[in-house]
């Protein structure tokens, strides 16, 4: 079922939504589960990437799920709520969402016209996300595999030898990476 709960922002005292459906109660169950494996150190990369997989095994849950993605940025309308940086930054370089990315997008440019510097780097991070190029995807193993989408690569050395080895070409030149680029 779906339930809808109104409430005001103390800050603009517009109305915000906060839709409670199992998708989203799901969701925030395990941003809860991701932040205390975070915290304790224990191997948090499985679940994001567990949860990636759901968001993908549910795509009638995307409107509940980009109001889950929203409330992480503090977009005006939706309830806040805290989660490591991490949720949104991994599932947007695989999603792609453009509503996401307009509303991240959005968040970075308040948080610059606010002078708050100590948000723009996270919100800097949650944009470029959405590119191919991403620099902070080498943090996570699932994005640095072959079978990473839309364009990322395994950028480890041993995959690098391994590609070269199985093309019959012997191990990479020093200097460069698996498709011949300087690094």
């Amino acid at each position: 079922g779906k339930y809808v709960e109104m409430r005001f922002d103390p800050t603009t005292g517009r109305k915000m939504t906060d839709t409670g459906t199992a998708f989203a109660t799901d969701f925030r169950a395990r941003i809860a589960e991701i932040d205390a494996a975070i915290a304790a150190d224990d191997g948090y990369e499985p679940l994001l990437v567990d949860l990636l997989r759901h968001i993908e095994a549910h795509p009638e849950g995307r409107t509940e799920f980009v109001d889950v993605f929203l409330s992480i940025l503090g977009t005006p309308g939706h309830e806040p709520i805290d989660a490591p940086w991490e949720v949104l930054s991994f599932c947007m370089h695989a999603l792609r969402w453009p509503e996401v990315k307009e509303a991240a997008e959005a968040a970075l440019r308040e948080r610059v016209r606010a002078n708050d510097w100590r948000a723009v780097n996270i919100f800097q991070d949650y944009v470029n996300a959405f590119e191919d190029d991403w620099t902070t995807a080498i943090v996570f193993a699932h994005l640095r595999k072959a079978s990473a989408p839309l364009g990322t690569r395994r950028l480890d050395h041993d995959h690098a030898l391994e590609r070269s080895a199985n093309r019959g070409h012997g191990a990479p030149t020093p200097g460069t990476d698996e498709t011949g680029d300087d690094h």
